[in-house]
């Protein structure tokens, strides 16, 4: 997605990309620091921002109706499984799929998140349990720090037979919003034996979603013929990978991760040459001499430096320093 950002860019044309922007942080980074230097709007298409049911539940925190945020729930899974073809080379559930949770968790709390702990197994599609990493999940549940004791839950499955299971609650302190699936009909039936939804949920995001990406659609094209900020933006969409690579990390090391970790071993030379310096990943994770040596000779993930005066503590301040304003 990455190459084609930056043709885009290179072009003169403005880019509504599909998230991920890349897999990686550098290639991400590069991605939308190309579109700052082109003068381009970048937007990442994280469209259940858009989707009215979702939007209520932040207009409610907004507005103050259930007070301030206490605990977020998130729910996500699908019908079926994807094909083995699609899981491989995906980047795994937390990148793929639960992106979308962890992006809509920072939306609703409306703060910068602070730490991470997630498990993920492997309990459909026994096939995936030989792909690395994270493609070998399909079940997924995710358990968010923000600041002030506020915390977010999330669980994702790759497998729902009762339909698209697509769900939010927020409890506050003076009251709580929840939201249910969407189905294509209000109709209910009423028998002896059975009372509920004449029909199942919708079958899948197109459907389920098709009114939010309208609205991503519109929202963009408003930002273009009006000259305003992309609303939801590039950096948004790095956040979300941030939050994504941290699960990842957390799932395979069984600990909280600190989202300041992430950042933290991505070097970049100039705004649009970035990479992971392995090396001093390595010898940080070991608490070593040579991590510090490593962050004097490579500036850390400040490697061109240019704005190294932003809040360093935050995995989210540590990233956008090496944007292009």
């Amino acid at each position: 997605m990455c190459s084609s950002d930056l043709a885009c860019a290179d072009a003169g044309k403005h880019v509504f990309c599909e998230k991920p922007i890349a897999t990686d942080l550098p290639e991400t980074i590069e991605a939308i620091n190309a579109c700052k230097i082109a003068d381009v709007k970048l937007m990442t298409a994280l469209q259940r921002r858009f989707d009215p049911n979702f939007a209520r539940v932040r207009e409610a925190i907004t507005n103050n109706e259930i007070g301030s945020p206490i605990v977020a729930k998130l729910c996500s899974r699908d019908p079926a499984p994807p094909p083995f073809s699609y899981v491989e080379g995906s980047g795994g559930i937390f990148k793929d799929m639960a992106v979308h949770d962890l992006d809509m968790s920072r939306f609703l709390m409306g703060e910068e998140p602070e730490a991470i702990l997630a498990y993920g197994a492997c309990m459909i599609d026994k096939e995936i349990e030989k792909l690395p990493g994270a493609e070998a999940y399909d079940t997924a549940s995710v358990i968010i720090k923000y600041p002030g004791g506020k915390h977010a839950f999330i669980d994702v499955c790759r497998q729902a037979p009762y339909g698209y299971d697509q769900r939010a609650e927020v409890l506050g302190t003076k009251g709580m919003i929840q939201t249910d699936n969407m189905y294509p009909n209000t109709a209910r039936v009423y028998t002896n034996s059975f009372t509920g939804n004449a029909d199942m949920p919708y079958d899948f995001f197109m459907s389920r979603y098709k009114e939010a990406y309208i609205r991503e659609s519109e929202a963009f094209c408003k930002a273009l013929v009006n000259d305003e900020p992309s609303p939801c933006s590039g950096e948004d969409g790095l956040f979300a990978l941030i939050m994504a690579i941290a699960a990842e990390k957390s799932a395979a090391e069984g600990r909280w991760v600190q989202f300041s970790e992430i950042p933290e071993t991505v070097v970049c030379t100039d705004p649009l040459n970035c990479q992971i310096d392995f090396a001093g990943a390595d010898a940080e994770a070991e608490g070593s001499e040579d991590a510090e040596g490593s962050e004097k000779s490579s500036n850390g993930f400040f490697g061109w430096g240019k704005k190294k005066g932003k809040d360093k503590k935050s995995a989210f301040g540590q990233a956008a320093s090496q944007l292009i304003d």
